[in-house]
């Protein structure tokens, strides 16, 4: 490592800037082309750790860095190696990896006050060019010269470089603007100088030069001066009397003018803490600024002077009275002031004779007594004693005895006031009394009172608060008021148990009512104030025809009650009965109960009618029913429909047989057909076939008559018997037998004429057929002869 004292001149440096500027433009180009932007990096990388490596060597070297702008040190890889701050191995450069030579220049900045480290890529042998003349100047450089004072040239002595003595030739002076003056000027603050001394090697021929600065500067504080003296001292005063803070007299080195007003260049401020009126010791301080300049820019320079002001007292203090704060009854503490006379502001006050002193002219009193002051100025001087008697202090709060005036008025075993009573009204209220009473002293101001002038539900009531006359209060104690004069309400519901009704009745069709399955008339109570008490109910438990149920009384819890409305309760549950009858409109009927056409003909405006008759002991009948016969019916079972009572029950009525044949068979008619070809004594006969075509009663069938004929010879045949056999119905009958005797011939003839009509199961017959019979009997004479043979015919109708 070599150190040296000068940095390049001028024209070196230039020349330097100049050939790196060649240099630049034409290898920057080359370099940017063969060098990736990541080995640049690496550089500037390792570039930046022999920076670093050097910069620890400078904090452990502080007292060979350079201190002015023309001093330089140089250090290679080799110096910081062999101090241990690289490895010399690991520095090669990342773009060839060769090894790298160069130089770290320490130069110091005087703008930033600070030393400055720089990698050259040239050996340190090259950067340092060595053999110069050393030129040193006593008091280093800048110097600085106090403003209006005389500039001393500083001792400037020159070495050659092998430390042989050399002449010092200078200085050249020259002002701020590089004019050369004949010495340096300090009558202006922040003038600059710069001082130019040269020495020559003879031996070497080289020379040296050396620029010292020299700046004028003001360090030096304004001088204050107070009452003719120039340092801080201590006056005295006497209380009471006024204080003028004294005006000071300010002088600068600068000669400038000290003004008090903070925008003048000199200026100056007073401030003072004196308080006449108290004794004690103050501070009138005074303050000077200048316009001050160090080596370094402005730094103003101050100067502090006190004044020491002592306020003493030798006045005794007095005590013109003693104050309370409250002279009426009061429930408080009640504070004392002590109004003194004197002339000092800071005393101390006692409110017990002087056996203890406080600053506050002020103190608190809990109870009735009597309280000797005195007064205390700072000086030590003390009052004689003034007493004063607290009397109106009263902490007592007063007794209240609480009870109530019903107005006559009586109330229930559970507290409540009900109907039963004069209504309570604003005119006629329940009145809370309170009456007070008071052991402090002050006694009560009044009794009170509350009133309750209507209903409540239960409010728990005071009737105020006591006070007496200090303010002490206390709450009465409450009761508890319960007026409650309104009857309650009832709402009335039917519980029917899931039974529906039919027209307002339970009937047949629903659950019977019984007294394990009612119907439930429930009566809700509803109260606002004493509330219910509770509810009613009444059970339907059988059959009723309408009746208005009442579920009961409901009543509050005051009392007082209510009979609930009713309910129409209706609940048949029994059918009616049905009693059948006929009315056949003044017919009669056959014996076989017939209606035919003897009777009068039943049409829809002549009906026969059977009614079915209801009978109801419960909701009762609707109505009977009826059903009409309008025409012919051969053998009907008629009901009438089936009768209901209101509650809906229903019962089927019974039938009855109508029949109705108003409508006459036809006329029959005879067909003999042969004889009986037997020849056999026989029975005569005829069979005959009858139809009623048409009609609603027709039937079709065959049927016999057998008709035997005995006259025994007599003028008179007589029937022997007489049978009708038929299949069918209606038959036919004879309706008519009447025979005659004719003697024709000699032969006893007997002539039977049959009046023969068809008669219906009704009785309704056809027109006759008369049919006229002729026997003859050849054995008359003969009571055995058997009869011969009449043949046998067909009978139609």
């Amino acid at each position: 490592m070599k150190r040296r004292d000068k940095g390049f001149t001028l024209i070196e440096l230039i020349a330097v800037i100049v050939v790196l500027a060649v240099l630049t433009v034409i290898v920057v180009p080359i370099v940017i082309k063969q060098i990736t932007s990541s080995k640049s990096n690496l550089y500037l990388k390792q570039v930046d750790l022999i920076e670093k490596a050097s910069q620890s060597w400078g904090n452990e070297n502080g007292n060979l860095l350079p201190g002015t702008a023309e001093e330089f040190v140089y250090l290679s890889i080799d110096d910081l190696n062999e101090g241990g701050y690289i490895d010399r191995d690991k520095v090669k450069d990342p773009r060839d990896g060769s090894r790298m030579n160069g130089c770290v220049v320490i130069s110091y900045s005087e703008l930033y006050h600070q030393n400055v480290y720089e990698y050259k890529e040239k050996p340190c042998s090259e950067l340092n060019p060595g053999g110069l003349p050393t030129i040193v100047a006593k008091g280093g450089n800048p110097q600085g010269v106090e403003v209006n004072t005389t500039y001393v040239l500083p001792e400037v002595t020159a070495t050659s470089d092998d430390g042989t003595p050399l002449k010092v030739e200078g200085p050249i002076i020259r002002d701020k603007n590089n004019k050369v003056v004949e010495k340096v000027s300090t009558e202006k603050i922040r003038d600059q100088f710069k001082l130019t001394y040269r020495a020559m090697d003879k031996a070497s021929g080289k020379e040296a030069e050396k620029n010292i600065n020299v700046k004028v500067i003001d360090t030096i504080a304004p001088v204050i001066e107070v009452n003719g003296r120039k340092s801080s001292h201590t006056i005295t005063h006497e209380i009471g009397q006024p204080f003028t803070v004294p005006t000071p007299t300010v002088t600068d080195n600068s000669k400038l003018e000290c003004k008090n007003d903070p925008n003048s260049k000199c200026h100056w401020e007073v401030s003072s803490n004196v308080n006449p009126k108290v004794v004690g010791t103050y501070n009138v301080t005074y303050t000077a600024t200048d316009d001050g300049e160090d080596m370094s820019g402005p730094n103003p320079n101050t100067t502090v002077y006190i004044l020491t002001v002592k306020v003493v007292d030798l006045t005794i203090p007095a005590i013109k009275e003693i104050v309370p704060d409250i002279t009426v009854w009061t429930n408080k503490n009640v504070t004392l002031t002590i109004i003194p006379e004197d002339n000092d502001e800071k005393l101390q006050y006692s409110f017990d004779d002087g056996r203890t002193w406080q600053d506050s002219d002020k103190k608190t009193f809990t109870s009735n007594q009597t309280v000797t002051a005195r007064v205390k100025d700072s000086s030590g001087n003390v009052s004689e004693s003034k007493s004063y008697t607290i009397t109106n202090i009263d902490k007592i709060p007063p007794t209240c005895q609480t009870s109530i005036n019903y107005g006559g008025r009586n109330v229930t075993t559970n507290g409540w006031v009900n109907a039963s009573q004069a209504k309570v009204t604003a005119s006629s209220p329940i009145i809370i009394n309170g009456t007070c009473s008071d052991q402090g002293g002050s006694q009560c101001v009044s009794n009170v009172s509350d009133k309750v002038t209507g209903e409540t539900k239960g409010t728990t009531i005071s009737p105020g608060t006591v006070k007496d006359h200090a303010g002490n209060t206390t709450k009465c104690s409450s009761v508890m008021i319960k007026v409650d004069q309104t009857n309650p309400s009832c709402a009335v519901s039917v519980d029917y148990k899931g039974r529906t009704t039919y027209n307002g009745w339970v009937n047949a069709s629903q659950a019977k009512v019984t007294a394990s399955n009612p119907i439930v008339v429930k009566g809700t109570c509803s109260d606002n104030v004493s509330g219910c008490a509770a509810n009613a109910s009444s059970n339907i438990t059988g059959e009723t025809n309408g009746s208005n149920v009442s579920p009961g009384t409901v009543k509050d819890n005051a009392g007082n009650a209510t009979t609930c409305g009713t309910k129409l309760i209706k609940v048949d549950q029994t059918k009616p009965t049905c009693g059948t009858s006929v009315n056949y409109g003044g017919r009669s009927l056959t014996s076989s109960g017939w209606i035919n056409a003897g009777q009068a003909k039943v049409t829809s405006s002549s009906p026969i009618t059977v009614t079915g008759t209801c009978n109801d002991n419960g909701s009762k009948c609707t109505g009977n029913t009826t059903a009409k016969v309008t025409g012919e019916t051969c053998g009907s079972n008629i009901a009438p429909a089936a009768v209901r009572d209101n509650a809906g029950n229903s019962t089927s009525c019974s039938s009855v047989l109508i029949k109705v044949d108003q409508t006459n068979p036809s006329r029959p008619s005879l067909d003999i057909a042969a004889y009986n070809a037997s020849g056999e004594a026989a029975k005569p006969f005829w069979v005959a076939n009858a139809s009623d075509h048409g009609r609603i009663c027709a039937r079709t069938g065959n049927w016999t008559d057998h008709y035997v004929i005995n006259d025994n010879c007599n003028a008179r045949p007589q029937i022997m018997y007489h049978t009708i056999e038929h299949t069918g119905s209606p038959g036919v009958e004879v309706w008519n037998w009447s025979y005659d005797t004719y003697n024709w011939g000699g032969l006893n003839v007997i002539k039977g004429i049959i009046r023969s009509r068809v008669v219906d199961d009704a009785g309704n017959a056809s027109s006759e057929y008369p049919i006229d019979i002729y026997h003859y009997n050849s054995g008359c004479n003969s009571a055995s002869s058997p009869y011969r043979n009449m043949g046998y015919g067909r009978l139609y109708w």
